[in-house]
């Protein structure tokens, strides 16, 4: 069953990086805004198994429901529309990380923003977060720089950009 589900992903992610247009993309720091975006929004626990499939180490993989979606922003107006949380090595079983998947470019921008100006004014340590497009990746403030950069770099390539 656990070779079906892989095989199964590995296919989904071969699609998906096959279909995905090139769009193009500013950066500022470590943080890459996608310009336009018009495909169709690939689920948040496509995009958590895509990472998994690359080698990133993620564990206890949580599907977000209006129930367990621990911010409770899933489905509300401008918010999310697809949520999954996961856990990291260095988190030691939490789940503190997460992918955010977004109607539209707008709305995840948004909240990108809204997320970043928090972290300015946050009193305790405060992790890496990424945009591109219509996706936002989460990741723990247990997460190395380097290990960071490592998922910013799966992250985009699976995304399309």
């Amino acid at each position: 069953m656990k070779n079906r589900i892989a095989s199964t992903l590995a296919l989904l992610l071969v699609i998906v990086i096959a279909g995905c247009s090139h769009t193009p993309a500013q950066t500022t720091g470590t943080t890459t805004i996608t310009v336009a975006s018009t495909r169709a929004a690939m689920p948040a626990t496509v995009l958590v198994g895509a990472l998994q499939l690359a080698g990133m180490p993620i564990t206890n993989v949580i599907d977000c429901n209006g129930q367990t979606d621990p911010a409770e922003l899933l489905g509300l107006p401008n918010q999310y529309t697809f949520k999954a949380i996961f856990s990291l090595p260095a988190d030691h079983g939490e789940t503190l990380n997460a992918v955010e998947v977004f109607m539209n470019d707008v709305d995840a921008a948004a909240r990108f923003s809204k997320l970043e100006s928090a972290a300015v004014f946050s009193s305790s340590p405060v992790g890496s977060n990424f945009l591109s497009g219509k996706y936002i990746l989460l990741l723990s403030p247990h997460t190395s720089a380097t290990e960071a950069e490592n998922y910013r770099v799966m992250f985009l390539k699976i995304v399309g950009n």
